[in-house]
């Protein structure tokens, strides 16, 4: 069992969600269209397929936010997006890949695009039928290959990237120049950035 189907396997176990259950149970079979990924190497589709489940996570667990009559917490924030952020750094060490989440509009300084990111961000943005970008760069040392993977709202994400006024308290207080708002359900909301560097023979 390789470790993508391991990766779907635990998800599959671990959520009743039906729409992560019907993408496990299709997931042999979108693998094998020419219109999945046909480009990327066999480790980039696995990286790929595995991302993707993780976007999908994130998506599982902010759904648990729609109705919810508290306000939005820190611990509940943490819960949600953090409990994904968490799973995204361990898959990165696992992976020996370095990996960043990127947008235009960031909450987080740490996570703004840098001049080349937004080059690929608007690519995203005309053409949504894209699911990944994939850019490749050889140095003396290594080569360079980098993986976008594309982030879109879904109507859960409002709760907190929505209505600049809506958003919750502790967003306001903690992030004064926050430029994660007013986005609407289909809006590119950033991309998860993968950077993997493979030695060149002249460096071994």
């Amino acid at each position: 069992m390789t470790k993508t189907e391991v990766t779907i396997t635990l998800l599959f176990m671990r959520t009743n969600n039906t729409i992560l259950r019907l993408l496990y149970f299709l997931s042999p079979f979108l693998l094998s269209s020419p219109l999945f990924a046909s480009s990327l190497s066999e480790r980039n589709q696995s990286f790929l397929q595995e991302l993707q489940a993780l976007i999908q996570l994130r998506e599982h667990f902010s759904e648990s936010l729609n109705g919810y009559q508290k306000p939005i917490t820190p611990d509940v924030f943490k819960a949600v997006c953090g409990t994904v952020g968490g799973r995204l750094y361990q898959w990165s060490n696992e992976n020996n890949a370095s990996v960043q989440q990127i947008t235009s509009r960031y909450r987080n300084p740490a996570h703004k695009a840098s001049e080349e990111d937004e080059k690929i961000l608007n690519l995203f943005r005309k053409e949504k039928q894209k699911t990944y970008h994939l850019s490749e760069k050889k140095t003396e040392e290594s080569q360079v290959e980098t993986l976008y993977v594309p982030i879109y709202v879904q109507s859960s994400c409002l709760n907190c990237h929505g209505r600049k006024e809506k958003r919750p308290l502790f967003i306001k207080k903690s992030f004064p120049n926050d430029l994660a708002h007013s986005f609407k359900k289909g809006d590119l909301r950033g991309a998860i950035k993968v950077e993997l560097k493979t030695p060149t023979k002249q460096s071994l």
